[in-house]
């Protein structure tokens, strides 16, 4: 397999294609101010919402959240790899790409490509038993799927038995191996042999955006137990971030302006069975923030679909807590319950699709959504069914980032409770806010207010977590690093902060450096942070006016923010020492404990 591409390579390469001109060529861009804007070509819409930056070599759209670099947006354009999409740009300015020798990222790529081509080679065997599978086609016929249908969402079955993938693709230990990495088989410790995982089940291929298979879903044909059966997480399968059916959606040419979020496979199937070929379904997991990010980036309105039991209810609640913080203004959540017990699949077999859809028109909408569980649905007579209600919607409402759609929302709760919300401040000891962003044309005449307008602004949008709002800042900003200082106190205890610390080891070499450039980088090195790291620069995205008061109230935003991240992992060294020594009972204490108590007490108001 070719070797790594070099760093230095993709510098280079982003330094001479230039993001405007690459994106103009695929989406006819016109001037706006500084920037140039389009209808964004990954959401249906009809007011130009997709902007690129020249000056900092990066593409938004703030109406889908997409953005990244020019090597982002190409491989988004067209579904392709990193690689594929550095040998594009290559080709566009006569550069040939050099290649380093063997490395540990080749060695995880190499492991990657193998398990796609065994998932590809289990896929098709799986189609062709099918073929010779009479109960399994009976079994297809009698759920109203056709065999155009069950082509193009390549359907098969895993025959019975215990070894059948085995000895057709497993024979070898490589490949034995692969096959174990991938899922498709279980090893027997005790015996110390190994066995398909997937037997007498009608088989699902799960498929990424670029029609790779990565996974497969089973079900089987009778009553037995399990009834669905998924793939294991895997190097190449993140049930929390693909969608099944995605890319089938995908591949019809007509546009659509929505999706619907079903609960199963054959939801998915017998939807497009009836020419609905919008759906998609989760893969054994709720829909969390990734799923619906992804969403986004296609259409403007997601619909959940649920059935009208106690699970879809729960589902319902935890869709709708998903989708709340990223509910930016142009976007749209609905919610459909369907009758109790019925599902996607029977409605759409006995209603069609006009019955269906109609179904669809009349989804609940999100404000009416969240009015039904504060229990605000039906009319409030008394004071404390008002505080109830009350009590109920504040949570709710202070995860929506501000916008038009949460100044609406607050405006109906006070309608209808007659109690304005409560709204929680957007900086505090533990959560700091993101910056908005600024139109590059406007022009401030108050000089000496600069620094309170731009804070007005840092606290004009949902709060986020300390480490995330530093590292939006210093990807907007790389220069910030240089106020970076006593970080080995800090100890990363999630993602974001360990991201956080990664960027600042890497940008205190290379303090010089471009948004485009330490993307492209993340993007070599470590995909899928590169992924929350283009999200974190598309969601902040801050063009504030350059000068010297604006420079300084971005520094001390960044300052206060580090020192408050600071503060708070001492304050949590603290607390877990003052518990271990609150568990001596106090006359069993010695003096030196006492003394360090007092201490420690003292530091802790001090902090606060």
């Amino acid at each position: 397999m070719a070797g790594r591409i070099p760093q230095a390579f993709v510098d280079d390469l982003l330094s001479r294609v230039d993001i405007v001109d690459f994106i103009h060529k695929r989406v006819p861009l016109k001037k706006a101010g500084k920037n140039y804007q389009a209808c964004c070509p990954f959401h249906d819409e009809k007011t130009p919402s997709f902007s690129v930056n020249p000056q900092k070599q990066f593409y938004y759209c703030f109406g889908c959240g997409a953005g990244g670099n020019v090597i982002g947006f190409a491989m988004d354009y067209v579904n392709m790899g990193f690689p594929e999409a550095v040998e594009q740009l290559a080709g566009e300015v006569g550069m040939e790409v050099p290649r380093e020798a063997g490395s540990e990222d080749d060695a995880r790529a190499s492991v990657r490509t193998a398990l796609l081509a065994k998932l590809s080679e289990a896929d098709q065997f799986y189609r062709k038993q099918l073929r010779s599978s009479t109960k399994a086609i009976e079994y297809l016929k009698n759920r109203g799927l056709s065999g155009e249908i069950a082509r193009d969402f390549g359907v098969g079955v895993a025959p019975e038995g215990w070894d059948n993938l085995i000895n057709e693709i497993g024979k070898s230990t490589e490949d034995l191996s692969f096959l174990e990495q991938s899922g498709l088989v279980i090893k027997n410790e005790d015996r110390d042999s190994h066995y398909d995982r997937f037997r007498d089940r009608i088989i699902f291929p799960i498929r990424d955006t670029r029609g790779r298979t990565i996974a497969f879903g089973g079900r089987v044909l009778d009553d037995s137990k399990p009834k669905y059966l998924n793939s294991p997480e895997s190097p190449v399968f993140h049930k929390s971030r693909e969608l099944y059916g995605l890319y089938e959606c995908l591949q019809r040419k007509a546009r659509f302006e929505e999706i619907v979020v079903v609960e199963g496979y054959m939801d998915v199937i017998a939807l497009a069975q009836q020419g609905i070929n919008n759906g998609v379904a989760t893969l054994g997991t709720a829909c969390g923030p990734a799923h619906l990010e992804k969403l986004f980036r296609h259409v403007g309105r997601i619909i959940f679909c649920f059935d009208g039991d106690e699970a879809g209810a729960r589902a319902a609640e935890r869709a709708l807590h998903a989708a709340l913080p990223l509910m930016i203004d142009g976007r749209q959540v609905k919610f459909l319950f369907l009758p109790s017990g019925e599902d996607p699949d029977t409605i759409v077999r006995d209603e069609g699709k006009t019955g269906f859809e109609a179904r669809l028109k009349d989804a609940m909408p999100l404000s009416n959504y969240i009015m039904e569980l504060a229990g605000a649905g039906s009319k409030l007579t008394d004071a404390e069914s008002k505080s109830r209600a009350h009590a109920q919607v504040m949570p709710l409402i202070n995860q929506l980032p501000r916008g038009a759609f949460r100044t609406l929302m607050e405006q109906e709760v006070l309608d209808r409770i007659g109690v304005a919300v409560t709204v929680e401040p957007a900086i505090s000891v533990e959560q700091a806010a993101p910056l908005s962003p600024v139109n590059e044309e406007s022009e401030e005449t108050d000089e000496a207010s600069a620094p309170q307008k731009f804070a007005k602004r840092a606290r004009s949008k949902t709060s986020t977590s300390l480490s995330a709002h530093l590292i939006s800042l210093l990807l907007q900003y790389p220069k910030l690093i240089s106020l970076a200082e006593e970080l080995a106190s800090l100890q990363a205890e999630d993602e974001d902060e360990q991201l956080f610390l990664d960027l600042c080891a890497y940008l205190h070499n290379k303090p010089e450096t471009t948004l485009s450039n330490l993307l492209g980088y993340w993007m070599a090195a470590e995909p899928e942070q590169a992924k929350r790291l283009t999200e974190l620069a598309s969601t902040r995205l801050i063009d504030i006016q350059s000068g010297e008061i604006a420079a300084d109230a971005v520094a001390k935003d960044f300052t206060d923010t580090l020192s408050r991240w600071t503060s708070q992992q001492q304050g949590g060294r603290l607390r877990e020492r003052i518990k271990v020594l609150g568990r001596i009972p106090l006359d069993q204490q010695s003096s030196e404990q006492k003394a360090e108590m007092r201490d420690l007490m003292e530091k802790l108001r001090a902090l606060n």
